[in-house]
């Protein structure tokens, strides 16, 4: 409320609506608030959901670790196509975390899953959307010299290593 009061729109079950929110939730462009869920939900891998600003929740996506990937520690980004896009932390096919597109309708799809031993994984960043209209984002272990990778990716699933963490010259690690 503009006079500073504070109201509760929904206390999360974390088995049915996910739990350890980590991330700020964004306002979609149809109104609604849309955010993630670090772990619960109906497998214990995160959830992805919406609240309006009436309260009314609505868990979108119930992560699948090996399927989905899973622990999605950053939120998600609202590209000018209009869908939203994300990572998770692990799992997937390949076990080093997916970047997955969700629509407005609640489709889910995984665009890329991160190979764990060559692009990377632990990804904590928010996809930034570039001039070129490619997908910026960095994972904070594994690739070549287990310190983690930036990357980038289109929405067509053309995904390309940016750079390599080695540790010393170029840092390691990175967490944002």
């Amino acid at each position: 409320a503009t006079d500073g009061t504070l109201t509760v729109l929904r206390n999360l079950n974390s088995a049915s609506d996910g739990a350890y929110h980590q991330s700020d939730l964004i306002q979609a462009k149809n109104g609604s608030f849309y955010g993630t869920c670090y772990g619960g939900g109906q497998y214990g891998n995160g959830t992805i959901f919406k609240i309006t600003s009436g309260g009314v929740f609505t868990v979108v996506k119930h992560l699948s670790v090996s399927v989905d990937g899973g622990y999605p520690y950053a939120g998600l980004m609202q590209n000018t196509d209009g869908n939203f896009y994300g990572i998770t932390r692990t799992g997937g096919p390949k076990s080093g975390g997916t970047i997955y597109k969700l629509t407005t309708g609640g489709n889910f799809t995984v665009i890329h899953a991160l190979d764990y031993n060559n692009e990377g994984s632990t990804s904590s960043s928010v996809l930034t959307r570039g001039t070129d209209g490619s997908l910026y984002a960095m994972a904070s272990r594994r690739g070549p010299f287990n310190y983690g990778i930036i990357f980038k990716t289109t929405t067509a699933v053309a995904f390309t290593i940016l750079d390599n963490f080695n540790g010393s010259s170029k840092g390691n690690s990175p967490y944002s």
